[in-house]
This record gives structure tokens, C-alpha cells and sequence, in this order.
């Protein structure tokens, strides 16, 4: 999934938030066009994609921080059989 992030955001402008927290969310800050938005993207090589306690919180404070300044979300969502 990180391969597609780096395809879709501008060349080394994004940084993932709390890498080894909640490993199958990423959550990351970037910029596409030179615009900021938050990239939130299951990882499906961890529990298969599947939100667990720690990530539901990682999503959930990162969403909160991106709300405070505006800043709009993509979600890339990557989950067998769904």
C-alpha cells in the first residue's frame, strides 16, 4: 500500500504518523499538487487489513488533527473479499 500512497502523493512530501502504532492503518500528512491532505490507508499485509483497538485510535486522532486545520482526507481502503 505504501508503493500506491508514494504513486498518488507528491515525490517525498509525506511522512507516516506512529508507524509501528496500530500497523494496519497508515496515517500520514502529504501533498498532492501542492494541496495538504491526510492519507488514511489500510495496510492489508497486517491482520489482513482489519482494524483492530490501536488502529481505530490512530485513525481516530488523526482524522481529529486533520479536522482542526482544514485539512481535507483521502482514504485508500485495500481489504480481501470486500
Amino acid at each position: 500500500m505504501r508503493q500506491l500512497i508514494g504513486l498518488v502523493i507528491d515525490r517525498e512530501s509525506g511522512f507516516e504518523i506512529q508507524k509501528e502504532f496500530g500497523r494496519s492503518i497508515i496515517t500520514m500528512p502529504a501533498r498532492i499538487d501542492g494541496f495538504a491532505v491526510g492519507i488514511v490507508a489500510t495496510n492489508p499485509l497486517i491482520y489482513a487489513g482489519a482494524m483492530d483497538h490501536t488502529a481505530a485510535r490512530k485513525q481516530t486522532r488523526f482524522i481529529q488533527l486533520c479536522d482542526t486545520f482544514h485539512i481535507p482526507i483521502i482514504y485508500l481502503v485495500d481489504q480481501p473479499g470486500s
